[in-house]
């Protein structure tokens, strides 16, 4: 696993928040949480918000100034600006806590797909969160399994369908959801701030007018996520979406510094029936783009068994986690 690069906290009163960071955007000491606003908020924050640029831009044209050049900055910021609206603005991937300091409650958001965690747990006495269910059981010793969620994933093979972990009284937040936490009354909001609307004028394009309009925002996205301050690549296989994801992308890159080449990350498998790195030399090849092949074997995948089930707290389905970690 990655190192993290820092870590921090902050304490007031009976509140305590934690924050290790992976760096990313900002890399300097100045963007390290938590991070505070004045007297008003402290935040923590997992994740990226990608089009943290534009929003400066509209925030500073609105008054404010920023001493940093992070997307954290900009998130503390916006909500200051827009209040709870703010994460309607967000084009990203987040889970973060806001501890408002004056009127005493969290303001807690996950992005709108649930790409980041957030596990929590609720009593009349006390408000635990954090982006593992680990650190949640280091201060409440939860013990007990949740039965009902290892019965569907035993018997149906499914899971994740609810706010239920298979923790008992272990929660976590759906994405597209807020939550607020008043730590005066010990009252909890939820609600969903985001759904897919159906536009009626999209629906009414021909197929070429959907192509153009496809192709115009999987560039903007791809454009977006490559904002970084340190080396990034993407994941790539045989197949057509990861084939179109390092096309555009380095498409994206040589066209805005001519001398750095796209990098792209394959996992070979030691069973040529499911071997995809043939297929993936051929798209780097055309591409011109560097190319690391990766092929765990039996000794790593026993190895690491014990550690894989560790990190990710609750039963998975499939062995794609173990090549999630040779990534890392």
């Amino acid at each position: 696993m990655e190192s993290p690069d820092s870590e921090g906290f902050f304490i007031q009163g009976n509140v305590g928040l934690g924050h290790r960071r992976l760096s990313i955007i900002d890399i300097n000491e100045s963007a390290n949480q938590p991070f505070l606003l004045e007297d008003k908020y402290t935040l923590i924050f997992n994740g990226a918000i990608y089009n943290y640029v534009e929003l400066r831009k509209e925030l500073k044209e609105n008054g404010y100034s920023f001493r940093t050049n992070s997307d954290t900055e900009v998130l503390l910021a916006a909500y200051d600006f827009w209040d709870e609206e703010c994460v309607t603005k967000f084009n990203g991937m987040w889970s973060f806590v806001i501890f408002n300091r004056k009127k005493m409650f969290f303001f807690c958001s996950r992005d709108r797909f649930g790409v980041k965690p957030f596990y929590y747990f609720l009593n009349k006495e006390k408000f635990v969160f954090a982006s593992e269910i680990k650190p949640i059981l280091e201060v409440e010793k939860i013990e007990k399994v949740n039965l009902q969620v290892l019965l569907e994933y035993l018997i149906v093979n499914i899971s994740d369908q609810t706010n239920e972990t298979f923790f008992k009284n272990i929660l976590k937040l759906p994405g597209s959801h807020n939550l607020v936490y008043d730590l005066g009354t010990h009252q909890v909001k939820i609600y969903k701030y985001y759904d897919i609307k159906f536009r009626s004028n999209i629906n009414k394009l021909n197929l070429d007018e959907s192509i153009k309009i496809f192709e115009k925002e999987f560039e903007t996205s791809i454009k977006l996520r490559l904002r970084s301050d340190v080396k990034i690549g993407s994941a790539l296989s045989g197949g057509l979406d990861s084939s179109y994801v390092a096309s555009v992308a380095s498409k994206i890159l040589s066209e805005s510094n001519g001398k750095e080449k796209f990098t792209s990350i394959t996992v070979g498998s030691m069973d040529g029936k499911n071997d995809e790195s043939e297929l993936s030399k051929i798209i780097t090849k055309s591409l011109g783009i560097n190319h690391n092949i990766i092929t765990p074997n039996v000794d790593e995948f026993k190895d690491t068994f014990e550690e894989v089930i560790l990190k990710h707290e609750e039963p998975f389905g499939g062995l794609h986690q173990f090549t999630c970690k040779s990534f890392l």
